[in-house]
């Protein structure tokens, strides 16, 4: 069986197929099985590494913009030497 592992809610959703096959075999009876998923509470590392992702993303995004000032510069001096 298949699933897709990048979601929070695949590998509940696979163990609760496998049981109801599991069951269904072992006994013969369709079983209905409810599934409760609650997501873990956020640590303080991970809110760190949250805001610190967006202070890398927009620092990231300020040097492609300054890379393209020296180049416009670069390409006028170029055309004089020709």
């Amino acid at each position: 069986m298949f699933y897709n592992s990048t979601g929070y809610q695949s590998i509940p959703t696979y163990f609760n197929v496998l049981a109801r096959g599991i069951i269904k075999e072992a006994t013969g009876v369709t079983a209905n099985l409810k599934l409760y998923n609650h997501p873990l509470p956020i640590t303080s590392k991970q809110e760190g590494l949250a805001a610190n992702a967006g202070a890398f993303f927009a620092a990231m995004i300020f040097c492609v913009g300054m890379a393209f000032i020296p180049t416009g510069l670069i390409t006028f001096v170029v055309r004089e030497r020709e």
